[in-house]
């Protein structure tokens, strides 16, 4: 909408106040809101089951 040239206010209203953030992130209602992901998705390579995270957490192993 910035490209097109719209002003903050219209901006802001389409976005519905930015409470589209609080239905997708917080409530997990992406058919009413948004998921915004910044940069540091970019450090995702893979995917573990929750134990395993949990297991590397205990151990102190981050990585």
């Amino acid at each position: 909408m910035d490209k097109q040239g719209k002003s903050a206010a219209e901006i802001w209203a389409a976005a519905g106040d930015y409470n589209c953030l609080l239905y997708g992130m917080h409530d997990g209602d992406l058919s009413r809101g948004i998921a915004s992901f910044g940069l540091g998705i970019s450090s995702i390579h893979s995917i573990d089951p929750v134990s395993v995270v949990v297991d590397r957490l205990n151990s102190g192993v981050i990585a």
